[in-house]
């Protein structure tokens, strides 16, 4: 393997390799020369599909997965144990999670102060399992308590999540505590032409704002076809995420006055927030004409130009139709 051979790399990238557990620990432990200048790691989907991570010896739980595909957590961390210096983790969130948050604790301890970065890739397929009667099981999440040690022994972690195709709160909560020290959120709902609604996206939006408060910097909503009036919860989440610097919203907003209050916000220095992007859909619950909302909130964005150019602030509106 070319890479043992190395003794200075920085980054390496396995995602969508689709590796088997097996090969993607011998490739790491390959990385070992390069253990004292290895800082970046990028494992989304490296894992072929359907295959988890074994519990400890003593963690006996059912499994979906083939057991002769299985590794044991030793032989995951030692893999990446070895890489001392890391900075960045790029995962799957299911490849992390155990039962007692062990795995993470132990990175944390290992990595310490080095340690900045943990890039969670967070899939609905890998949280819930489903029954043959169509119910959805629970498979392993991280304890609040593990993210509360992970952050004592890490303390200059960040967490970066990346949910996708998952538009119901009921699975987000799943994925994150109040003790997760999240810096970017971001969620998309993917388009699902089935409306399964409603999917309480105000309340994943109620609970950003009341446990990241001091934390979340990045926030980007792509919430395609929503068909939830969110109207009240955008009009306010600058203000409760005083944090937050960047902003990238796709979905619908019905009302001039939101839009308006959040660029009041911003202008009034209320908020730290300096980069927002927006695509809005179609209002579909208001029968007004389309072409006069687009010229009107063209022409709004123009009374804030000036102030908005003088203070650096970067607000970017497109449309599309639903």
């Amino acid at each position: 393997m070319h890479c043992s051979k190395q003794t200075r790399l920085e980054s390496i990238c396995l995602e969508g390799l689709s590796l088997t557990p097996d090969e993607r620990v011998r490739l790491l432990l390959a990385l070992y020369n390069s253990r004292k200048t290895m800082k970046y790691v990028h494992c989304w989907r490296a894992f072929e599909k359907m295959v988890s991570l074994a519990g400890d010896a003593d963690y006996h739980g059912e499994s979906r997965f083939y057991a002769d595909k299985r590794i044991k957590i030793c032989d995951w961390f030692r893999a990446i144990g070895c890489l001392e210096f890391l900075t960045t983790l790029s995962v799957n969130y299911a490849y992390i999670a155990t039962p007692t948050g062990d795995l993470l604790v132990s990175l944390a301890k290992k990595l310490r102060t080095n340690w900045h970065w943990l890039q969670l890739l967070c899939l609905e397929e890998e949280i819930l399992q489903k029954t043959q009667n169509g119910h959805d099981i629970e498979t392993i999440v991280i304890p609040d308590a593990a993210w509360r040690t992970t952050h004592f022994w890490a303390p200059k972690l960040k967490v970066q999540y990346a949910i996708i195709g998952i538009p119901q709160y009921d699975v987000h909560k799943k994925f994150f505590t109040k003790q997760t020290r999240i810096h970017t959120f971001a969620l998309s709902t993917s388009i699902n032409l089935r409306f399964r609604q409603p999917w309480y996206l105000d309340c994943t939006i109620k609970t950003l704002c009341a446990w990241y408060s001091n934390s979340l910097v990045y926030l980007c909503l792509q919430l395609w076809h929503n068909r939830q009036n969110l109207d009240n919860q955008l009009r306010h989440l600058f203000i409760y995420l005083p944090s937050l610097r960047f902003f990238e919203f796709v979905g619908e907003i019905r009302t001039l006055k939101t839009l308006c209050a959040i660029c009041c916000q911003i202008r009034s220095g209320r908020c730290n927030v300096h980069r927002v992007n927006m695509q809005l859909q179609d209002v579909i619950h208001d029968s007004s004409d389309k072409e006069k909302w687009i010229k009107c909130v063209r022409c709004m964005m123009l009374c804030f130009k000036h102030d908005f150019d003088r203070m650096g602030v970067k607000f970017d509106i497109n449309f599309y139709c639903c």
